[in-house]
């Protein structure tokens, strides 16, 4: 094949198997819809046949409609938590003991605490502060019970056991230490409680009692940020250790899950604004005995029937209502009533009896969120989607035969005598074939890395580099001048590889093979000198062995006797390379004329 035609048909395979995979990035790129939601980004394949359905009717819709009911079912069990009348109220007092044991029955008996919402966020945000006391049980009990410790003196309302007085009257003894200063418990605690183990002891055997080091107590106290609701800290309310460790617990439980609730709350507010989302919601649930209604419709739903709220929520387009007292569910979209029951399974403590559900899509759309963007692009149909599919499969069917032509004709040249064709190796066909092997799974390896790359950034749009708004036909255009490059030097390897199976070099160019010759003319050259190998070969790997294991089990004496045999054999060479010598020297004397000279033998 001449020069010039070849060169020309490299270049058409090329192009044409780069067209082919632009237009394939091309279709992929526009195939796919991502959606941002309170989860992070979800990525859906949309095919074109679908394109003829409503986008309400779709799976798609059908997916972030299930989300979004997910995210509101957490939203009004959040906002029934912390807000009185559809506001955030801060200063809504929080039982702990209750909240941390919504989901289960509550003992009566259950010592608790009540403290302000905001207190409970804001402490949590903060961070819970503890020091460390150590005491027996009986010395921490009596701080907890009368308000002072071991070493105070007695007062005339402590004459009695501790132990055995009522909750008024070790009220009263708390209230009559306070009196006398105005430090909290829980820092008096601190304050007077031994911080190790050693200042314990020492304190023990400084008032001269005995020191039971198996009797104290490492107990963390929560040093006070705020007061309850009702102006204490927290170690009023308990009555000994037991009852404080619990109480610790359940305020930091609160703090804790509240805070995060906050978290939570504060997102999806935002997220589910009127003015930010097309969902519409309502939800009916009980809220200290009393049914409260938390939407995000602008519309007054109070004093309204629950037919006509219905009603209301039916003129979105999409919507539902469900009824979980007794798992009646109406909707125009395809979510189940075992759905639904999943949904609130999770908050069934909060949906008691008179809850209901009401959930709607305005699909005017008047708001670009989530809903509305996905919209947007299921109902955009690629421009030129069937031709773009037409001409990538045209092109991959040109480079194919183009790649079939260049294989039969690569190598081919007419011998001068026209009695055929000759193969002709070019210059990098002389580099080993492993190389060549190496070099071919590397680009292959590179060409699937950018398939990976593509689909991922066009999947998640991972534009971290690229910026935001990169438009997919341009990363399409990108991926095609990548696959030009890489092409390129696949069809040079494939070409060498083409000719070296034609000439049938590709063996006979490896490194293994090579090194296999090697091996093979050293084995038989031993072969055909196995005389010298007898004489000089055997014995010097004998000495090398000898000395091994001389050195490695002999100790000294092993290496003095290795020593000798050294010194023994380099004799022995040094006698026979003295008659090799004079041999040599003999019959050049005899080559220079003179017949009388003889060789000592």
């Amino acid at each position: 094949m001449e020069k010039g035609k070849r060169a020309l048909l490299q270049f058409a395979a090329v192009f044409m198997t780069a067209l082919a995979a632009g237009c394939a990035a091309a279709v992929y790129a526009n195939s796919f819809i991502t959606v941002e939601g309170t989860e992070g980004t979800a990525s859906y394949f949309v095919s074109p046949l679908a394109q003829k359905d409503l986008f309400e009717d779709s799976e798609i819709f059908d997916d972030l409609f299930a989300g979004d009911v997910r995210d509101v079912t957490r939203m009004a069990v959040i906002r029934s938590q912390l807000e009185t009348d559809g506001v955030y109220d801060g200063k809504k007092r929080i039982d702990i003991a209750e909240y941390v044991n919504r989901t289960s029955t509550l003992d009566e008996e259950e010592v608790t605490a009540e403290y302000y919402l905001d207190d409970l966020v804001k402490w949590s945000n903060f961070g819970f502060s503890y020091e460390t006391v150590y005491g027996t049980q009986e010395e921490l009990d009596r701080f907890f019970a009368v308000g002072t410790g071991a070493a105070a003196e007695a007062s005339d309302l402590s004459v009695a056991d501790y132990s055995l007085q009522t909750e008024l009257t070790r009220q009263a003894l708390k209230n009559s230490v306070q009196a006398a200063g105005s430090d909290l418990l829980s820092l008096r605690i601190i304050a007077e409680m031994p911080g190790s183990l050693e200042e314990w002891k020492a304190w023990r055997e400084e008032i001269g009692e005995t020191a039971d080091i198996g009797a104290v107590l490492k107990v963390d106290i929560l040093v006070p940020r705020y007061y309850s609701a009702d102006g204490k800290d927290l170690a009023d309310y308990a009555a000994d250790l037991e009852e404080y460790i619990t109480l610790r617990n359940l305020l930091v439980d609160a703090g804790n899950q509240l805070c995060y609730n906050f978290t939570d709350y504060s997102s999806f507010k935002s997220y589910y604004g009127t003015d930010r989302s097309n969902i519409r919601y309502c939800y009916q649930m009980p809220v200290d005995g009393q049914l409260c209604l938390f939407t995000n419709v602008p519309d007054d739903l109070n004093g309204m029937e629950e037919e006509e709220i219905t009603g209301y929520f039916s003129s979105f387009g999409k919507s539902l209502y469900y009824n979980p007292d007794q798992v009646e569910l109406k909707t125009n979209t395809k979510v189940t009533s075992e759905e639904m029951r999943t949904f609130l399974g999770y908050y069934e403590y909060a949906f008691g009896e008179g809850s209901r559900v009401w959930i709607g899509v305005d699909t005017a759309y008047p708001v670009s969120d989530s809903l509305a963007r996905a919209r947007n692009a299921f109902m955009r149909f690629m421009p030129y989607y069937w031709q773009t599919v037409g001409a990538g499969a045209l092109a991959a069917a040109i480079a194919v035969w183009l790649f079939v032509v260049l294989t039969i004709y690569e190598g081919r040249r007419l011998k001068e005598d026209g009695s055929g064709y000759g193969i002709v190796l070019r210059r990098g066909d002389r580099i080993f074939t492993e190389i060549l092997v190496a070099a071919m799974a590397a680009d292959g390896a590179c060409m699937a890395a950018l398939a990976v790359a593509f689909g991922k950034i066009v999947r998640f749009e991972e534009y971290v580099l690229l910026g935001e708004d990169v438009d997919p036909f341009v990363l399409a255009a990108g991926a095609a001048a990548a696959m030009f490059v890489l092409v390129r030097g696949a069809l040079s390897l494939y070409l060498s590889l083409v000719r070296r199976l034609k000439s049938r070099m590709f063996w006979r160019g490896a490194l293994i093979w090579r090194l296999g010759r090697q091996i093979r003319k050293g084995v038989l050259s031993l072969y055909e000198n196995s005389s010298i190998v007898s004489r000089e070969l055997v014995p010097f790997l004998g000495i090398v062995l000898f000395n091994l294991c001389m050195g490695l089990f002999g100790g000294m004496i092993g290496i003095l006797a290795s020593g000798i045999v050294d010194v023994a054999a380099a004799c022995l060479l040094y006698l026979e390379r003295k008659d090799l010598q004079s041999i040599v020297d003999g019959t050049r004397t005899i080559g220079e004329g003179r017949f009388d000279a003889k060789i000592d033998a």
